[in-house]
């Protein structure tokens, strides 16, 4: 009888874990980000969008792409 409510501890605690491990890795991502963005304040926020866009458009000459005259 006694080792159902250690089964119980056992579970609560394990949950309760689980629930803190969760919001300590994300409050330690959420400090990553606001430093990151704290020392790249002159970044351009765009930067990645415009690669996308350029890598997206199609090359001048769809044929003939990499070769040499």
């Amino acid at each position: 009888m006694f080792d159902v409510f250690r089964f119980a501890w056992f579970a609560v605690r394990t949950f309760f874990g689980l629930i803190g491990l969760a919001l300590a890795l994300y409050g330690a991502l959420w400090l990553f980000v606001r430093v990151d963005s704290a020392l790249r304040g002159n970044a351009d926020p765009d930067a990645a969008l415009r690669r996308v866009k350029l890598y997206n458009t199609p090359s001048p000459a769809p044929g003939r792409a990499g070769r040499t005259p």
